[in-house]
């Protein structure tokens, strides 16, 4: 994943059709929200940002880093962010996961506990800092 993922979606849509102009204009409201999303979360100091996807084990409270929004190096004790701009939820990092057969050793994986309930636009990340 890019650090501009709505940028690089509307890359993808060529044309003049009204439909093309409405979705490049939306890619690009929907990329200034974050971008303004990032800049808050790395000024509250979190870590790093990971859509809250199929790569997040809610029943083991584990998340593997597949496609970060953002991954400023990662440590034990370190805030992260679960989902988007719109809705988000803070997690502490407790232990990398060792490599298995399976997972490799090329993918970061981590086990977390839930720091606060989920966050949204309104809300700020500031409300759970």
């Amino acid at each position: 994943m890019t650090d501009r993922p709505f940028a690089s979606l509307k890359s993808t849509c060529v044309g003049t059709h009204p439909f093309a102009d409405v979705f490049r204009r939306t890619c690009d409201e929907l990329q200034v929200k974050h971008d303004h999303w990032v800049k808050k979360l790395r000024a509250y100091g979190v870590k790093a940002a990971l859509p809250d996807d199929g790569w997040v084990n809610r029943g083991l409270n584990e998340v593997q880093f597949v496609y970060p929004f953002f991954n400023d190096g990662c440590g034990v004790g370190d805030r992260i962010a679960l989902g988007s701009h719109d809705r988000f939820r803070f997690v502490v990092l407790l232990e990398r996961v060792p490599p298995t057969f399976m997972l490799g050793d090329g993918d970061e994986r981590w086990r977390f506990r839930p720091e606060a309930p989920d966050v949204t636009r309104e809300d700020g990340p500031e409300r759970a800092a």
